[in-house]
């Protein structure tokens, strides 16, 4: 344990950058892993209409708010490029020891929140929790099972492969990853996860936020990127056509 952090206890009520947490996705399981880029990260977006936003050159932007941090990019060392898209079944842990409080099984929106208590919640408001989204759980994975830090309770989602000839396209493999507070208000105000983990390790980017019609990164804008997995995706509601997918070994 780093003795400058404080594991969670039940009188915790807002996530604190002095809790003792892992990442969710161990840098590990990622080939020749650099540093997370924040490409979709905590944001206000503009719920009244499109918008422009300087990151590098005027993007054309759409969507509303994004209370949350998605593991979706990466830059990958070997390569001196940035990769949009993790691997396929890519395992997901559990950011510290908890209880499984809800599994919202809906496919490509499947989620899984974690209340971390030292014993299984009755109200959901006393508790801090986390929430993963676009993931798979575990097989048995059930209501009201512990997990311990570290533990893999699930894995990334990831659409089959479009056939050649068929209008469809797949989604992006990534991490929808939330952090709620034990007030009332914790749906509506959630605490940013860069501010809880530190920007060293989430937000060494940054990237065009949801909405952008095209990937861009703020800092060094001439690396490379590539998009994994498939060619042709839907990412952040436009359709993306990729020549040359990154594949995964």
């Amino acid at each position: 344990m780093n003795p400058a952090k404080r594991p969670i206890v039940d009188e915790d009520h807002e996530w604190s950058p002095d809790h003792e947490l892992r990442l969710p996705i161990d840098a590990q399981d990622l080939p020749d892993f650099g540093h997370w880029v924040n490409w979709n990260g905590y944001h206000y977006g503009n719920p009244t209409g499109p918008h422009e936003q300087q990151i590098g050159d005027i993007l054309h932007a759409k969507g509303g708010p994004h209370f949350a941090y998605d593991f979706a990019a990466y830059f990958n060392q070997k390569m001196r490029s940035i990769i949009l898209g993790l691997p396929p079944k890519l395992p997901i842990r559990a950011i510290a020891d908890g209880f499984v409080v809800d599994i919202l099984d809906a496919s490509y929106l499947t989620s899984i929140t974690l209340a971390h208590s030292e014993k299984m919640p009755n109200d959901l408001r006393e508790r801090l929790t986390s929430d993963y989204g676009h993931v798979v759980p575990v097989d048995g994975l059930a209501f009201g099972d512990r997990v311990k830090t570290g533990e893999v309770f699930a894995h990334l989602f990831a659409d089959e492969v479009p056939e050649e000839g068929t209008d469809k396209f797949a989604r992006l493999v990534h991490l929808h990853f939330n952090l709620f507070d034990s007030d009332n208000s914790r749906r509506l105000n959630p605490p940013d996860p860069v501010n809880i983990f530190g920007a060293d390790l989430l937000s060494k980017q940054k990237g065009a936020p949801q909405g952008c019609s095209h990937f861009t990164v703020d800092q060094q804008i001439n690396v490379p990127v590539f998009i994994a997995n498939y060619r042709k995706l839907i990412i952040n509601g436009f359709e993306v056509k990729n020549a040359n997918p990154f594949v995964y070994g």
